[in-house]
């Protein structure tokens, strides 16, 4: 992917998805991607190394966050993150301090895309 491409990206694909509060921040690369038992339209992932804090609902042991695919902002997020991993690029991802009802991971307010090292 060429420079530019990628900086496309990075400035198209930095969504906002709510007001931040004291929440969970890091940046790191991707750990697993999933969705299975959290319901039709959820899907975790993590970040190695882990977020600096946690809010206070999150007690999943090995996943931070959860995103909501059933909108075009989830579906953004999602498709954007498999394509970081895919791509071995690192994300920076700042939590709502809110989890996701029944789920104990937290909701994602924003992330962004970081340029090769």
């Amino acid at each position: 992917m060429s420079k530019f491409a990628r900086g496309v990206l990075m400035a198209v694909m930095c969504c906002q998805f709510g007001a931040a509060n004291a929440a969970a921040y890091g940046i790191g690369q991707l750990g697993p991607i999933g969705g299975q038992g959290l319901g039709p339209n959820l899907v975790y992932f993590a970040l190695s190394p882990a977020p600096v804090n946690r809010a206070a609902c999150n007690n999943h042991i090995s996943y931070q966050f959860v995103i909501d695919i059933s909108n075009a902002d989830g579906k953004a997020l999602y498709s954007s993150l498999l394509m970081a991993k895919a791509s071995g690029l690192s994300v920076a991802v700042q939590g709502t301090g809110v989890c996701h009802p029944g789920t104990q991971m937290e909701t994602v307010s924003y992330w962004i895309l970081q340029p090769e090292q």
